[in-house]
C-alpha cells in the first residue's frame, strides 16, 4: 500500500491588516527613526567639536589704580594713585589638547604685549612683555564658544613720572590675569568676541637719589578680540 502523503504546512498569509504585518512595519519604522536620531545627535556633536588652532588679537584695557610705597635714605611712605588710562594691546598663539568628538577641552598658549598708562599729574608707564597661558575652551555650538583662562606674565617695564618727583626707573615686572572670552564665528576662518578678567602685576623700580618705589596695580580688565584660526579641521580620528 502506499503511504498517505501529507500536505505541507501552510503559511500564514501577512495580509495588510493582519497582525503579522502591523507588527513588521511598526519595527521598521521604530528602526528608521532611531537611525534617524543617531544620525542628528552624531551631526550635532561633530559640529560643537571644539577646535583651538589660533592666532588671536586682543585690543585690552589694564587697570588703572596702584597702591605704592616710595623708599629713600630719609626715610618713606604709601598711597595709592590711578592712571589717567592704561591699554595693554597683545598677539598670541592658541593650541587645543583636542581628542575627536570633545566638546570641551584644555589650551595651551603664549602671548607678547605692550602695555601704555598715562599718569595724570604728567608722566607715563610703558612696558614689553610675554605671557604663557593655560585654560579651556568650551564649543556651545557651531557657531558660539567660550573661553576660560590662567595667564602669566613678566614684563620690562619704564617708570617716568614728571612734576618734579625725578621718578624715573626701571623694573622687572610679573603678573597674572584671569580671563574670560566668548567668540562668535565669522566663518570658517575668522572669530571675533569679547573678553573680561582681572588682572594683578607687581614691579620694584630703581630711582634717582637711591630711592625705589614699589608699585602694585590690580583691577579689571575687558578687550575687543579678533581671532584667525590656522585650521578649522576637527581632531584627526586614530
Amino acid at each position: 500500500m502506499t503511504a498517505p502523503k501529507h500536505a505541507p504546512p501552510m503559511k500564514p498569509l501577512h495580509l495588510p491588516g493582519s497582525p503579522f504585518s502591523t507588527r513588521e512595519t511598526s519595527s521598521r519604522r521604530c528602526t528608521s527613526v532611531m537611525s534617524g536620531l543617531l544620525l542628528c545627535l552624531s551631526g550635532s556633536a561633530l559640529a560643537s567639536e571644539v577646535v583651538r588652532r589660533d592666532v588671536l588679537l586682543a585690543v585690552s584695557t589694564a587697570p588703572t589704580a596702584f597702591d605704592y610705597t616710595l623708599s629713600s635714605p630719609g626715610g618713606g611712605f604709601s598711597g595709592s594713585d590711578t592712571f589717567s588710562y592704561a591699554l595693554a594691546p597683545r598677539l598670541g598663539v592658541r593650541w587645543g589638547l583636542v581628542q575627536p568628538g570633545w566638546n570641551i577641552a584644555p589650551v595651551v598658549g603664549a602671548d607678547l604685549f605692550y602695555r601704555q598708562a598715562a599718569y595724570a599729574g604728567g608722566g607715563s608707564m610703558t612696558g614689553r612683555g610675554a605671557a604663557l597661558t593655560l585654560g579651556a575652551a568650551w564649543a556651545i555650538n557651531d557657531s558660539w564658544s567660550s573661553d576660560v583662562e590662567f595667564a602669566a606674565s613678566y614684563e620690562q617695564a619704564s617708570l617716568q613720572l614728571g612734576g618734579g618727583s625725578g621718578l624715573n626707573g626701571t623694573s622687572l615686572m610679573h603678573g597674572y590675569d584671569l580671563r574670560l572670552r566668548t567668540l562668535r564665528s565669522l566663518d570658517r576662518t575668522w572669530s571675533a568676541g569679547i573678553e573680561a578678567g582681572w588682572q594683578q602685576s607687581q614691579g620694584n623700580f630703581s630711582a634717582s637719589s637711591d630711592r625705589s618705589l614699589e608699585l602694585k596695580s590690580s583691577g579689571w580688565t575687558a578687550a575687543v578680540v579678533v581671532v584667525w584660526r590656522l585650521s578649522a579641521r576637527p581632531a584627526g580620528l586614530e
